[in-house]
């Protein structure tokens, strides 16, 4: 359980950080926002999956390239705000598992909008 909390607490401090390391050092093209929605780290502190929302959705494989190109920038900068024995290798991700939300929320609302026009 302590352990637990621990890495929730890490996952935070690590988006936190990532956010403002990549607002600084990382350029995308105009227009595009890429925004890190959570952060996964295992419990050995090995590797922290960073979970990316892009909008727009077609520029999310241009944006995951332009984060990997930059991790190890981003690595660097990160082991130096974070004060940790081993800070966990950084891998991005995109928040596929967020969209599905999203669009079964909107599939959701569609139905009651739906519902309300046949009453």
């Amino acid at each position: 359980m302590i352990l637990n909390v621990r890495v929730q607490q890490i996952n935070e401090v690590i988006r936190q950080e990532l956010n403002q390391i990549i607002l600084r050092e990382v350029e995308f093209d105009l227009g595009t926002m890429t925004t890190i929605i959570g952060v996964d780290t295992d419990p050995e502190l090995k590797i922290t999956k960073v979970f990316l929302r892009v909008f727009p959705e077609n520029k999310e494989k241009e944006s995951l390239k332009i984060l990997n190109k930059r991790a190890p920038l981003l690595q660097a900068l990160l082991n130096k705000k974070i004060h940790l024995r081993h800070v966990p290798h950084i891998k991005f991700f995109i928040d596929i598992k967020g969209k599905r939300e999203d669009e079964k929320e909107e599939r959701i609302e569609e139905l009651f909008e739906e519902i309300e026009k046949n009453n």
